[in-house]
């Protein structure tokens, strides 16, 4: 893994304008940092299985980049 470090942010389809301009922002101030969207479908099914997913997301998918072997995970809001 070249980058032990990863950024990411949820946004459903209604927060998607928001993503967009957290998006161009981070590719101009943080290039070098990967900015992971969770949206669509992915976000989709985890909402389906947990109604409560929004109160939770910040640790389980963080606890997920960190398994994939991200040493810094980053949870930046899109709003």
């Amino acid at each position: 893994m070249k980058n032990k470090t990863i950024a990411f942010t949820i946004a459903d389809e209604a927060n998607m304008k928001f993503y967009e301009h957290l998006s161009s922002s981070w590719k101009k101030m943080v290039p070098d940092v990967e900015l992971k969207l969770i949206s669509g479908d992915n976000l989709n099914i985890r909402v389906k299985r947990d109604p409560y997913f929004f109160y939770r997301a910040t640790p389980i998918i963080a606890s997920e980049l960190m398994d994939e072997g991200y040493e810094t995970v980053i949870k930046i809001d899109a709003d």
